[in-house]
């Protein structure tokens, strides 16, 4: 039976088997390959234990085949594991991460092996291009609420309790690897329910002492007030207008909660609040400027930019080009504004490449 749940995939064609007949894994072993061992030693030996099915892309022998069942691997697995390894520079790794946040962020979880370790193990000049690169994946994963592990053992329990403590009673008893891990996740997760009801109980009691506490110190305040003004008014004439009142204020804020509690929340426009002034992944090699959304373009400007446009030479080696559509036209001697706007990016971080934008572009762009 163990054989029937901890499958590893083979080479499957696609003429072979149509799509619908293909297996369904639990997990996805992405990552660090090259001479990681980090799958055979530790992530595997866990998944066969507690018979979770997998796919691991690192082989000893490659095919042209597999770039196929790969594929379809990936759009057939539950849970993608990537874990990024100090040893090698996961250059494809990190594309693969941001390509998964966006398209299936509640099932990738990623695991980081020595971050401080793989910004400070570079050549001197790629140190900066690597603490972009982590500063950008703390981004994306945070954007798309994608959890950042940093060791095996915190992505094996996070295996465990996505893939085992998610199945339903039926599921994971009749598998006899995971019957403890399930009663065991599903204990857990019982005591964490009971816990943070407990926590909300208690909290609502705070809450409703210190209100209580409050209303009968305005209430003595009141009381001692009216019989030091008029002493010979009969007690129950105070009493019963204060219980009265008393009652009027727990209806009414009772009912507010309700009220807000129903009312959707509003959303703020913030297209008034001006732009950051600095990039959110700043450039060392690259001063950054504001660019305002709506810019006020004077005459001078739009010359400039007409001369910039039309002075530009195509000669096939331009690392700088403008689209055609984002170019202003000239209609009877007057610079007309396309609709398109334009959208200029460096795509280098060479010294050579900065400084040209910032002597030749930025002048024309002002």
């Amino acid at each position: 039976m163990r054989s029937e749940y901890c499958r590893v995939s083979g080479t499957v064609h696609a003429e072979e088997a149509p799509l619908s007949s293909l297996p369904m894994y639990d997990v996805f072993l992405g990552g660090s390959c090259g001479t990681t061992v980090w799958r055979r030693q530790l992530v595997i030996p866990f998944l066969k234990k507690k018979a979770i099915s997998y796919y691991d892309p690192q082989r000893s022998v490659w095919s042209e085949n597999m770039i196929y069942e790969e594929s379809i691997a990936k759009e057939r697995s539950s849970l993608f594991l990537f874990v990024i390894d100090p040893a090698t520079v996961n250059a494809t790794s990190f594309l693969e991460i941001a390509y998964f946040a966006a398209r299936k962020s509640p099932k990738l979880v990623v695991v980081f092996l020595g971050k401080t370790e793989w910004k400070q193990k570079a050549h001197p000049d790629d140190l900066p291009d690597r603490n972009r690169t982590c500063m950008l994946l703390d981004r994306i994963l945070d954007a798309h609420d994608v959890p950042m592990l940093y060791s095996i053992q915190d992505a094996l329990d996070y295996i465990e309790e996505e893939i085992i403590g998610s199945k339903r009673w039926s599921d994971a008893l009749r598998v006899p690897c995971q019957r403890l891990s399930f009663l065991s996740l599903r204990t857990k997760r019982v005591a964490r329910a009971a816990q943070f009801r407990a926590r909300g109980a208690w909290l609502r009691m705070i809450s409703y002492a210190r209100h209580v506490t409050l209303a009968c110190a305005a209430d003595a305040i009141i009381f001692i007030v009216c019989q030091m003004v008029a002493p010979n008014i009969p007690i129950y004439f105070i009493l019963l207008p204060l219980f009265l009142l008393n009652i009027i204020v727990i209806f009414a804020t009772e009912r507010l909660q309700r009220y807000r509690a129903r009312r959707p929340r509003a959303v703020a426009d913030s297209s008034c609040f001006p732009p950051r002034a600095s990039a959110a992944i700043p450039s060392p090699r690259m001063p950054t400027t504001l660019t305002p959304l709506n810019p006020i373009h004077s005459k001078n400007h739009l010359i400039r930019s007409k001369r910039f446009c039309d002075g530009i030479i195509d000669d096939g080696f331009s690392l700088f080009t403008v689209p055609e559509l984002s170019r202003r036209r000239s209609q009877n001697g007057r610079v007309i504004n396309t609709l398109t706007p334009a959208h200029i990016e460096l795509a280098s971080s060479a010294l050579d490449d900065t400084s040209w934008v910032n002597r030749v572009v930025i002048p024309y762009m002002e």
